[in-house]
């Protein structure tokens, strides 16, 4: 497969393995058909390089973030901007997704954690953040939505309850 025209950052399945998302340096974002290896559409394009993506199960939404802090829900079958894109500086490097894309963790390089919630019209507002002591860069959320895995670049580990609190687990 070829299309980014720099260095691949990151890539999801869908959880229906029709298509495979990848993210790129070169500031987007390019959906790939898993039967065919073929891009599908133009590329989604960002403001910065891309640092993440999901992509929900039924193959619908992508939502991606970039450097230095902002995120984008797509309509993954024809590429445009769902509702608002949300940029703030340092809170979306990392991003994680419930199973039907309502809410959001954003983590960033800069200890915040912030969670989202994405309205049914399809406008995003922040419900909660929180503050840890570490540089995180790696993130997941529970199917439940309320508990985040969180890995930082020093090696520590968490779990984080997004509504309450930070609670280290350990190093690895």
């Amino acid at each position: 497969m070829h299309g980014h025209k720099s260095w691949v950052t990151c890539v999801a399945f869908s959880g229906n393995d029709e298509m495979v998302v990848t993210g790129s340096r070169d500031k987007s974002i390019i959906r790939w058909s898993t039967a065919n290896g073929q891009q599908i559409g133009e590329p989604l394009i960002q403001n910065a390089s891309i640092e993440s993506t999901s992509i929900s199960a039924d193959g619908k939404v992508i939502v991606s973030s970039s450097v230095g802090g902002g995120f984008c829900r797509w309509d993954a079958i024809n590429g445009r901007l769902l509702g608002e894109s949300v940029s703030k500086e340092g809170y979306g490097d990392v991003i994680a997704t419930d199973d039907d894309f309502s809410e959001i963790v954003s983590c960033s390089d800069a200890g915040t954690i912030r969670n989202w919630r994405v309205r049914p019209e399809g406008t995003i507002h922040e419900i909660s953040a929180l503050s840890v002591p570490a540089d995180i860069t790696a993130c997941a959320i529970d199917m439940n939505h309320s508990v985040a895995g969180l890995w930082s670049g020093n090696g520590a580990v968490g779990v984080c309850d997004i509504h309450e609190q930070f609670d280290s687990v350990g190093a690895v």
